[in-house]
């Protein structure tokens, strides 16, 4: 149960804002992976860094884990069984699926699965065979990042509900302190090491900081919200001075991959406007849900969130075959604005299909709930 800070009563667990806010990041997604997957970068290489900035939507998604599993009374059994679950029966499909397709297109049911074998393991290392298809295993790194949040979670629920004020804000603290650390000194050992342990410090950041959720009161007007007008300045302040300092810093694609201490900062800066500016956010796509297209849209991008993630590669893959069978592939990839407007357009509908659709192994149930729930 979360507190709606409008009226102090308790809310049921599915909350408009945390809907608005998984449609709206994931809808955000599919326009963000617009802007990198189909065209080359070459065509657009100057745009590179302002394309970069709209890259703040996994921020989001890990405060949302973190809001919508604050409370920690389900039981860590119940909690580990509930979300592996949801998480890893469609993770398997979507890498059959994968096979399948890459089977399908040429490559021989052996060198099929062969390729796409590698998803199963967790942090596959670089240079790992891939599919020879695009964009099926760009997304993919999410789900053991995602694991490894759902692993420590309960322990970040215990911290936070045992410490008061302002010890609670340790992990905030520290899990600062060792991404800017990790700025300056590489992490001793396999580098590979120091990369997993920055994904894991970077989102659980997040995850702990939407124990908080209950009380940003979101829809309030933006002069109640001024006090975070400071915390946005410093933060775009501290992504200046160390782009100032290191202009490979300009570059958020390159500080997300993995995530630093500059993302964490710049995404903290965004988040904050985001907050700031929600009731605008939210009354825009309300005003877009009277449309019954959109709504329907809008409520599977809300309710399978995690599936139109897993499979929305699927979705370009589609427009490419399509756009190639029209033999339209050369002309849409030489107007790099064309191309980003069709594919956002296009691949938005789909993904919401797809979720539709695809959902089913999210249901799947291995393990009864144990204990109370």
């Amino acid at each position: 149960m979360l507190r709606n800070k409008n009226n102090g009563a308790q809310v049921p667990a599915w909350d408009e804002n945390i809907a608005t806010l998984r449609a709206f990041a994931m809808m955000h997604v599919l326009v963000v992976h617009s802007l990198f997957w189909p065209v080359h970068p070459e065509l657009y290489s100057d745009a590179s860094i302002f394309r970069a900035l709209f890259l703040f939507e996994m921020p989001l998604f890990f405060f949302l884990t973190g809001a919508c599993n604050k409370s920690g009374k389900r039981g860590i059994l119940n909690f580990y069984f509930s979300r592996f679950q949801r998480i890893v029966p469609a993770y398997l499909v979507y890498c059959l699926l994968g096979a399948a397709l890459t089977f399908a297109t040429g490559k021989g049911l052996r060198q099929g699965f062969s390729d796409i074998f590698y998803l199963f393991s967790v942090f596959p290392p670089p240079g790992a065979p891939v599919t020879h298809l695009p964009y099926l295993t760009r997304a993919l790194w999410f789900v053991p990042v995602y694991l490894s949040i759902v692993l420590i979670l309960p322990l970040l629920q215990r911290i936070h509900h045992s410490c008061r004020q302002p010890y609670a804000c340790i992990p905030f603290v520290g899990c600062a302190l060792i991404l800017f650390a990790l700025v300056f000194f590489s992490f001793p050992g396999n580098p590979r090491t120091g990369n997993i342990l920055s994904y894991v410090i970077f989102y659980s950041f997040w995850a702990y900081l939407g124990f908080y959720y209950d009380r940003l009161d979101l829809r309030a007007a933006v002069k109640t919200k001024i006090k975070v007008i400071p915390l946005i300045i410093v933060c775009f302040s501290i992504t200046g001075v160390f782009v100032y300092g290191n202009k490979n810093f300009s570059d958020m694609q390159a500080n997300k991959f993995p995530p630093n201490f500059v993302f964490l900062a710049y995404s903290l800066g965004v988040m904050g406007l985001l907050y700031l500016f929600y009731s605008t956010l939210h009354r825009f796509l309300a005003f877009c849900r009277c449309l019954p297209a959109f709504a329907w849209i809008f409520t599977q991008y809300s309710t399978h969130t995690y599936t139109i993630f897993l499979y929305h590669p699927l979705c370009f893959l589609a427009i490419k075959f399509l756009s190639e069978w029209l033999a339209l592939w050369d002309k849409l990839c030489a107007h790099p604005f064309l191309c980003i407007s069709v594919h956002a357009v296009l691949a938005i509908p789909l993904g919401a299909i797809l979720g539709r659709f695809l959902s089913w192994p999210e249901r799947i149930k291995f393990f009864p709930v144990i204990g109370k729930s």
